[in-house]
């Protein structure tokens, strides 16, 4: 429930959820690399994903046209 409410809240732009979204994909990150060996396929894609949700809120994307 928690990561639903702060993607809601990042969608609508609030600035502190980014924080969050970064904050908790970093914790996920940390806990794939601390226990690799109970499903290490499982665990390497989570890594990359959790890399790429990590650097999307950081990129600042005021000006981007899509």
């Amino acid at each position: 429930m928690i990561l639903v409410v702060g993607g809601w809240s990042i969608l609508t732009g609030a600035g502190g959820a980014r924080g969050a979204g970064v904050a908790l994909a970093a914790v996920n990150l940390i806990a794939n690399f601390l226990r690799p060996s109970y499903a290490p396929i499982t665990a390497v894609i989570s890594i990359g994903i959790d890399a790429v949700v990590v650097r999307a809120p950081c990129t600042d994307r005021r000006g981007a046209v899509m």
